[in-house]
């Protein structure tokens, strides 16, 4: 549901951390109620927002 409400009000990005699962999908350019972009991220990846250029993140980082 917070999916389709972010991406209804033009959330560009939108991160979903996944502690059972130990991984981040990441949605991207929102299309009406949905994303046209959705990646999934595990440990050892890094992440870069699509707002700051140049910053990455370590999915470890978020996992704890």
């Amino acid at each position: 549901m917070k999916r389709s409400l972010c991406a209804q009000h033009g959330i560009a990005e939108f991160w979903i951390v996944n502690l059972t699962a130990r991984q981040v999908e990441v949605c991207r350019l929102p299309q009406g109620e949905q994303y046209g972009s959705v990646t999934l991220a595990g440990p050892g990846d890094m992440l870069e927002p699509a707002l700051l250029p140049g910053a990455a993140i370590a999915v470890t980082a978020l996992l704890g």
